[in-house]
């Protein structure tokens, strides 16, 4: 957490401190959970398109 109450020189500069350090907090809090959780899937996408791409050679003997 940032502390905006620092940097300000009057009460409007401290309102817009907070409001833009919550609106980076929503965002780069979103952005970062989500690309934590979108990385799984993409492993696992990546990890199927390889695994049925190459399914004839590697695994000649399943039926699919």
């Amino acid at each position: 957490f940032s502390a905006p109450i620092v940097f300000a020189r009057s009460v409007q500069d401290v309102a817009i401190n907070y409001w833009n350090t919550w609106i980076f907090d929503i965002t780069f809090g979103m952005s970062f959970i989500g690309i934590r959780l979108y990385i799984p899937f993409v492993v696992l996408l990546v990890g199927m398109i390889i695994a049925f791409g190459y399914q004839g050679l590697l695994f000649p003997d399943l039926p699919f």
